[in-house]
């Protein structure tokens, strides 16, 4: 049975929470992923303790996402890596400036909004945020992009059809460079949330086949909560290398960026 999650619900506060969790349990869902901007480990560790709070009465899975931000690559990954001990999931809010430099940090699950903040198109084709060199370091460091339902929502006329017309630009580089898409709510209230079908509706409107739109809400998401698992496991050392057992040797601390 396929099981659905979104992976990306933004709520104000912890009533909001609550009440976000339960609506989606109703639609479908199978989990959710609580997402917070990252301002410092302090202000983190209290709404994970938070989420904890709530996530042992919830009836479907729960999740915590850091959405950080950087100017450069050792900022992005400094920020990651802060955000590590806390956080299930890390998302990094893209634009054109630093699209590439999230997408070579490793500890990165998700890259949002990669077409927000892009100035003009270029002359031959839709400017995406994304382009053959951020495809390929995506895939190997097993990084999805997420396409925002919200972005959608809460546009209109030409900018909607813009937005959409970039958003199926990626799917496309999907497609050629096979990493991962995923199809998310990035809600902040419970009016912002849709079912599962709804999601798969617009992912086949964005150029997806049946199958890719339903992996996006479900296969998908599980191989970054999949990311997340390994990471914290000491007996994964790397991406198809596992230790079956450490016999007599104790094994070392594991690295929270998913490598010794």
């Amino acid at each position: 049975m396929r099981k659905y999650y979104d992976l990306h619900l933004h709520p104000k506060n912890l009533d909001e929470a609550c009440d976000m969790i339960k609506t989606a349990e109703r639609l479908g869902w199978h989990g959710v992923c609580l997402v917070e901007y990252f301002k410092g480990v302090d202000d983190f560790r209290k709404f994970q303790e938070s989420v904890l709070g709530i996530k042992k009465d919830a009836g479907i899975e729960v999740f915590t996402g850091a959405e950080i931000t950087g100017k450069s690559r050792q900022e992005i990954q400094k920020n990651a890596q802060k955000s590590l001990e806390y956080a299930d999931i890390i998302f990094a809010h893209g634009s054109c400036d630093v699209n590439r430099d999230i997408a070579e940090v490793g500890e990165i699950d998700v890259l949002c909004h990669p077409e927000r903040d892009v100035q003009r198109d270029f002359m031959d084709q839709k400017n995406s945020g994304i382009d053959h060199i951020i495809s390929k370091l995506l895939y190997e460091n097993n990084t999805a992009v997420e396409v925002n339902f919200s972005d959608i929502l809460n546009s209109y006329g030409f900018v909607r059809a813009r937005i959409m017309g970039r958003m199926r630009q990626n799917i496309g580089l999907a497609k050629e460079y096979n990493f991962l898409s995923v199809l998310a709510s990035g809600a902040s209230e419970v009016f912002g949330m849709r079912a599962p079908r709804d999601f798969i509706t617009v992912g086949k409107a964005l150029g997806m086949t049946e199958t890719e739109a339903k992996n996006s809400v479900s296969e998908n998401p599980g191989k970054i909560i999949q990311k997340s698992l390994d990471r914290k496991n000491p007996s994964v050392i790397m991406s198809g290398l596992d230790v079956v057992t450490w016999g007599k040797n104790k094994h070392a601390e594991k690295k929270m960026s998913g490598l010794y």
